[in-house]
């Protein structure tokens, strides 16, 4: 299933709902955009973004102290540039599975088949120092948490492994870190400033889900910093965009009862897929599951779509472990949620044969 341009039809007909992508739908979101006045954004279009990139920078900065920011059309734009002009002719071990553009993007890149436990949201550490230390790497990216099987590392172990290897730049992409209930515990940005070695880049895209928005950022010594902006951005980001993202960083409380929200969803898909011997619930941190069929004979993902629900097929992945796999993304979003839940609930009756009540 080519992930760029054979999903798009169906993204654009009424017989699907999508849970493909994993940025999050949540009304209450766009019912916070509707405050923003028409002089507002008279003010932001009206202006170069030079000054919007500060303020935005003097935000992050006190909520991250200490932390040198670089900002992108996206964390795709910052993961092209990363690549292109830090990374070249570089030995780079890339974690599987992960976003498929870091990969695409540099010339050679060497695969660090990442095992994982279907029952575990957390990956072994062991494991990843024992491929860099194989390796020999003069670099490593990491997504954390994983954007396909929604696990990851603990920050502190994390952490540790890249003081250890001090000579190994590492480039952790949290694209899927925001959803994370327990963030804190997975999020290894707010410690980047003393790391001369880390390169991480987050984005508006996924959680806060305005992926038309097209902001990310990373977090990165002023070396490398000089080096990406040095180059400029083709595409540069919008006074726009950034004030968006201004007000979504004043709303804490509001993004926390989000994550409370989509962990809250995904317990309840959860309950309803342990009641089937049918399916496997890959465990997972973010707001993306895995879902694999167990000696069925149908593909699951046409399965879920003739249901009506758009998922993700894993069949091709690379560095997934196992076949007939399915990511779908649990949003927050009471409607697109409640379509969800009923699709998955009717495969489920379909598979066991049996009419059944789920609450």
């Amino acid at each position: 299933m080519n992930y760029m341009n054979a999903y798009e039809d169906l993204r654009n007909t009424s017989s699907c709902y999508d849970y493909s992508l994993s940025f999050n739908r949540d009304e209450t979101i766009f019912e916070m955009l509707k405050d923003i006045q028409t002089h507002e954004v008279a003010e932001m279009i009206n202006r170069y973004p030079q000054q919007s990139y500060f303020e935005f920078k003097e935000l992050l900065g006190l909520i991250y102290p200490g932390i040198r920011v670089v900002l992108g059309s996206g964390s795709e734009d910052l993961i092209w540039r990363i690549n292109n002009f830090i990374l070249r002719n570089k030995k780079v071990g890339v974690v599987l599975p992960t976003f498929y553009r870091i990969y695409q993007t540099l010339k050679e890149p060497c695969f660090i088949n990442m095992p994982y436990d279907i029952n575990n949201e957390v990956l072994d550490i062991c494991s990843l120092r024992n491929a860099i230390n194989e390796g020999k790497y003069e670099a490593v990216w990491i997504t954390n948490p994983n954007p396909i099987t929604g696990k990851g590392f603990c920050a502190r172990d994390l952490q540790k492994v890249i003081e250890d290897n001090k000579d190994i730049l590492f480039i952790v992409d949290e694209a899927s870190v925001d959803s994370v209930l327990d963030i804190d515990r997975f999020s290894i940005l707010k410690n980047s400033y003393n790391l001369k070695n880390l390169v991480v880049i987050r984005t508006f895209s996924k959680f806060y889900g305005v992926p038309g928005m097209r902001l990310g950022y990373a977090s990165l010594n002023e070396k490398l910093a000089e080096c990406i902006e040095n180059w400029g951005q083709v595409f540069p980001v919008s006074s726009f965009s950034i004030y968006v993202a201004k007000k979504f960083l004043n709303q804490k409380n509001l993004f926390q009862e989000i994550r409370r929200k989509i962990n809250h969803n995904k317990n309840v898909i959860t309950s309803l897929l342990n009641s089937t011997s049918k399916l496997i619930l890959y465990k997972s941190l973010t707001n993306t599951i895995v879902i694999g069929g167990h000696n069925i004979q149908q593909n699951l993902w046409q399965a879920f779509k003739d249901k009506g629900i758009l998922g993700f097929s894993l069949e091709e992945e690379k560095g997934m472990v196992s076949s007939n796999c399915v990511r779908l993304t649990i949003h927050s979003g009471e409607e697109s949620f409640g379509y969800l839940y009923n699709g998955v609930k009717d495969l489920v009756c379909e598979l066991e044969g049996v009419n059944r009540v789920f609450r």
